[in-house]
């Protein structure tokens, strides 16, 4: 469900950045810096940042799920993460 939450929201940067810019590619998004026009756009921070929270609750989760593990913790629910 995350992955998928995740994976969208970067395509939706991505989309949002070639608006901006065409031929912007997922190699430059790594590197937005560099592509002030892109960067400065406010309606790019926001996509921008909402996909840094998606990808930050992915994290947080993934690491409750280790923790309860290596707790010896069962039936947790895996699917939260992937497809």
């Amino acid at each position: 469900m995350l992955e998928d939450l995740v994976a969208d929201q970067r395509k939706r940067v991505l989309e949002y950045a070639q608006r901006l810019r065409p031929g912007f590619s997922d190699e430059d998004l790594r590197h937005v810096h560099d592509f002030p026009d892109v960067y400065g756009d406010p309606g790019f921070q926001f996509e921008e940042g909402q996909l840094a929270g998606y990808s930050a609750a992915r994290i947080a989760l993934e690491a409750q799920l280790l923790a309860r593990r290596a707790r010896g913790v069962t039936g947790v629910q895996e699917t939260l993460l992937t497809r």
